[in-house]
Protein backbone atom coordinates (compact mmCIF):
# COMPACT_ATOMS: atom_id res chain seq x y z
CA UNK A 1 0.00 0.00 0.00
CA UNK A 2 1.55 3.52 -0.92
CA UNK A 3 0.51 6.08 1.62
CA UNK A 4 -0.44 9.59 -0.23
CA UNK A 5 -1.32 12.97 1.08
CA UNK A 6 -3.95 15.46 -0.99
CA UNK A 7 -4.93 18.65 0.19
CA UNK A 8 -8.84 18.90 -0.28
CA UNK A 9 -10.94 21.67 0.55
CA UNK A 10 -8.30 23.34 2.73
CA UNK A 11 -8.69 19.60 4.76
CA UNK A 12 -5.26 17.01 4.68
CA UNK A 13 -7.04 14.29 3.24
CA UNK A 14 -5.42 10.68 3.19
CA UNK A 15 -5.05 8.33 0.24
CA UNK A 16 -4.46 4.61 0.03
CA UNK A 17 -3.40 3.04 -2.91
CA UNK A 18 -3.82 -0.84 -3.34
CA UNK A 19 -2.61 -2.58 -6.99
CA UNK A 20 -4.45 -0.04 -9.31
CA UNK A 21 -7.12 1.80 -7.35
CA UNK A 22 -6.36 4.21 -4.82
CA UNK A 23 -9.38 5.15 -2.14
CA UNK A 24 -9.87 8.61 -0.09
CA UNK A 25 -10.36 7.77 3.13
CA UNK A 26 -12.60 10.99 4.57
CA UNK A 27 -15.14 9.88 1.07
CA UNK A 28 -14.48 6.58 0.73
CA UNK A 29 -14.75 6.82 -2.94
CA UNK A 30 -12.16 4.35 -5.15
CA UNK A 31 -10.65 5.57 -8.31
CA UNK A 32 -8.97 3.36 -10.53
CA UNK A 33 -6.03 4.34 -13.33
CA UNK A 34 -7.64 1.04 -15.57
CA UNK A 35 -9.20 1.72 -18.86
CA UNK A 36 -12.33 0.84 -18.01
CA UNK A 37 -12.77 3.29 -15.36
CA UNK A 38 -15.41 2.66 -12.69
CA UNK A 39 -16.63 4.62 -10.08
CA UNK A 40 -17.10 2.68 -6.63
CA UNK A 41 -16.76 3.52 -2.70
CA UNK A 42 -16.27 1.94 0.28
CA UNK A 43 -18.02 2.48 3.59
CA UNK A 44 -17.02 4.94 6.00
CA UNK A 45 -16.73 2.78 8.72
CA UNK A 46 -14.72 0.20 6.60
CA UNK A 47 -12.32 2.89 5.11
CA UNK A 48 -11.54 3.96 9.12
CA UNK A 49 -11.03 0.38 9.79
CA UNK A 50 -8.91 0.16 7.03
CA UNK A 51 -6.41 3.30 8.12
CA UNK A 52 -6.30 1.68 11.42
CA UNK A 53 -5.20 -1.43 10.10
CA UNK A 54 -3.20 0.09 7.26
CA UNK A 55 -1.34 2.35 9.87
CA UNK A 56 -0.57 -0.54 11.85
CA UNK A 57 0.25 -2.91 9.02
CA UNK A 58 1.50 -6.30 9.79
CA UNK A 59 0.42 -6.06 13.63
CA UNK A 60 -2.87 -7.17 15.74
CA UNK A 61 -4.96 -4.23 16.58
CA UNK A 62 -7.78 -5.28 19.12
CA UNK A 63 -11.49 -5.57 18.53
CA UNK A 64 -11.86 -3.04 21.87
CA UNK A 65 -9.86 -0.54 20.24
CA UNK A 66 -11.31 -1.19 16.44
CA UNK A 67 -14.37 -0.72 18.28
CA UNK A 68 -13.37 2.56 20.22
CA UNK A 69 -11.72 4.17 17.36
CA UNK A 70 -14.53 3.53 14.54
CA UNK A 71 -17.81 3.77 15.99
CA UNK A 72 -16.81 5.83 19.17
CA UNK A 73 -19.30 6.32 21.90
CA UNK A 74 -22.04 4.73 19.55
CA UNK A 75 -23.53 1.55 21.09
CA UNK A 76 -22.78 -1.42 18.87
CA UNK A 77 -21.71 -5.06 19.08
CA UNK A 78 -18.85 -6.92 18.18
CA UNK A 79 -20.86 -8.36 15.07
CA UNK A 80 -21.22 -4.62 13.89
CA UNK A 81 -17.20 -5.29 13.75
CA UNK A 82 -17.42 -8.94 11.99
CA UNK A 83 -19.56 -7.47 9.20
CA UNK A 84 -17.21 -4.76 8.77
CA UNK A 85 -14.31 -6.84 8.19
CA UNK A 86 -16.10 -9.18 6.12
CA UNK A 87 -17.10 -6.13 3.73
CA UNK A 88 -13.37 -5.23 3.88
CA UNK A 89 -12.14 -8.97 2.48
CA UNK A 90 -14.59 -8.57 0.29
CA UNK A 91 -13.15 -5.38 -0.94
CA UNK A 92 -9.26 -6.56 -0.74
CA UNK A 93 -10.72 -10.21 -2.87
CA UNK A 94 -11.95 -7.08 -5.48
CA UNK A 95 -9.18 -5.27 -5.90
CA UNK A 96 -5.75 -6.30 -4.56
CA UNK A 97 -5.63 -8.53 -7.39
CA UNK A 98 -2.24 -9.63 -6.69
CA UNK A 99 -2.91 -11.21 -3.01
CA UNK A 100 -0.40 -8.64 -1.48
CA UNK A 101 -2.28 -8.45 1.32
CA UNK A 102 -4.68 -10.26 3.71
CA UNK A 103 -6.82 -9.35 6.84
CA UNK A 104 -5.79 -11.61 9.51
CA UNK A 105 -7.99 -12.76 12.27
CA UNK A 106 -6.70 -13.36 15.89
CA UNK A 107 -9.55 -15.21 17.98
CA UNK A 108 -11.29 -13.61 20.89
CA UNK A 109 -8.42 -10.63 20.47
CA UNK A 110 -8.62 -8.59 17.17
CA UNK A 111 -7.78 -7.78 13.39
CA UNK A 112 -4.19 -7.53 11.65
CA UNK A 113 -3.62 -6.34 7.55
CA UNK A 114 -0.24 -8.08 6.88
CA UNK A 115 1.55 -7.76 3.59
CA UNK A 116 2.79 -10.56 1.43
CA UNK A 117 6.41 -10.23 2.59
CA UNK A 118 5.57 -11.18 6.20
CA UNK A 119 3.18 -14.34 4.88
Amino acid sequence: MKDVLTLESNKMVRNIKIGHIEINLLSGVIKTNTPQFKLDRVGRKEAKLLELLFDNENDIVSKFSLLDLVWGEQVVTENSLAVAMFNLRTFLKKYDEKNKYRLINVSGYGYGLYSDHLL
